[in-house]
């Protein structure tokens, strides 16, 4: 009998519901958040709010979203008159203990962009949009972090270093 308990609360996380009733059943308000109910696909335009005063980032996203909720699509993110092409994805989360949401990531490689060749940029936090209802047409995140590194033409630098980092930067989007 010694691993019984185990096995059978392995064989309940893996079945439809260990007594519950929420199961896949995408209707229950237990069950896991169901992407298909929730389409994130399309143009979106919004701010990336800096912190401190510094001028808003201006966004535009052309999401697609997978079958299994898959977010991706590129971000064009414009500043004092320059754009630079990067990249957003992301997936669902949440759902059953926390409010249904999305986790997004910014992601620029150095050498994706001719304006700006050693310029990369990622978030250091995760940026989290909670609460979502359909039909969704605003997404906006909590505070999160960013980094710019070797951005000059686009992001100024902080001297001395190559590289500026926002603490608190807040994405805004809404549908088109």
């Amino acid at each position: 009998m010694k691993g019984t308990l185990p096995a059978v609360a392995l064989a309940c996380l893996l079945s439809t519901g260990c007594g519950g009733s929420g199961g896949s059943d995408s209707s229950s308000p237990t069950a896991p958040t169901n992407p298909n109910n929730t389409n994130l696909s399309g143009t979106w335009t919004g701010t990336l709010t800096r912190p401190s005063g510094l001028g808003s980032i201006s966004v535009r996203w052309v999401g697609t979203q997978g079958d299994q909720g898959a977010l991706s699509g590129p971000l064009s993110m414009t500043y004092n008159g320059v754009t630079i092409q990067a990249s957003l994805t992301g997936f669902f989360a949440g759902g059953i203990s926390e409010p249904a949401g999305v986790h997004f990531q910014i992601l620029l490689s150095a050498g994706a962009s001719p304006v700006s060749p050693s310029c990369s940029i990622a978030n250091t936090d995760a940026i989290m949009i909670s609460g979502l209802t359909a039909p969704v047409t605003t997404l906006t995140s909590g505070a999160f972090g960013v980094n710019y590194n070797q951005c000059t033409g686009f992001i100024a630098p902080t001297p001395p270093t190559n590289f500026t980092t926002d603490s608190s930067s807040v994405l805004t989007l809404t549908k088109q």
